[in-house]
C-alpha cells in the first residue's frame, strides 16, 4: 500500500510543519528543537516521495498488465476455429484475403499466435513448436485413397 504510506508520511510532515511554525513564533526560539523537527519533517517528506514513486511504478505495471489483457481479448475476439482442420484463423485476416493458420495449442498454452507450416496443397498443417498436425478433409480423403490403392495393389498381385 505505497499510496497509504505516502499519505501517512505527508500528513505527518504537515503536522510537524505546524509544530515548527509554533516553535518559530515563540519569543524564545529553541534552535535545536526547530532543527530536530525540520529534520523529522524532511524524513517524512522523503518517505512520502518514496511511497508515491512506488505507487507510480505499481500503477505503471498494472497498466501494462491491463494493456496485455486487452490485447489478448482483442485477439480472442478475432480468432475462429476452422472446422475443416481444427486450427485457428483471424477473421480480420480472412476478410483481408490473408490465409494464415494458427496453432490452437500455442494460443491456449502461452497466448501466442504461432503460424502453422503447411504442405504445398495447403491440406496438412503443422506447428513448428509442438509438431501437432492439423489435417483437412481433403488430406484425409487423399490418405484414404492412397491406402485403398495400396490395398488393391496387394490383392491384385496375389
Amino acid at each position: 500500500m505505497p499510496i497509504i504510506e505516502a499519505l501517512t508520511a505527508a500528513k505527518a510532515a504537515l503536522d510537524i510543519s505546524g509544530k515548527i511554525s509554533d516553535l518559530v513564533n515563540r519569543p524564545n526560539i529553541d534552535v535545536t528543537e526547530v532543527r530536530a523537527n525540520v529534520h523529522q519533517m524532511l524524513i517524512h517528506l522523503v518517505n512520502a516521495q518514496s511511497g508515491l514513486s512506488e505507487a507510480q511504478l505499481e500503477i505503471s505495471e498494472l497498466r501494462q498488465q491491463l494493456d496485455e489483457r486487452e490485447r489478448i481479448r482483442a485477439i480472442e475476439a478475432d480468432l475462429e476455429i476452422e472446422p475443416d482442420g481444427q486450427y485457428y484463423y483471424r477473421k480480420s485476416e480472412r476478410s483481408a484475403s490473408k490465409q494464415i493458420q494458427y496453432c490452437p495449442v500455442c494460443w491456449g498454452d502461452k497466448d501466442k499466435l504461432v503460424p502453422l507450416t503447411h504442405s504445398a496443397e495447403s491440406t496438412l498443417f503443422e506447428c513448428g513448436i509442438h509438431k501437432t498436425k492439423y489435417c483437412t478433409k481433403v488430406y484425409i480423403e487423399a490418405l484414404k485413397q492412397q491406402q485403398s490403392a495400396r490395398t488393391n495393389r496387394r490383392f491384385s498381385r496375389a
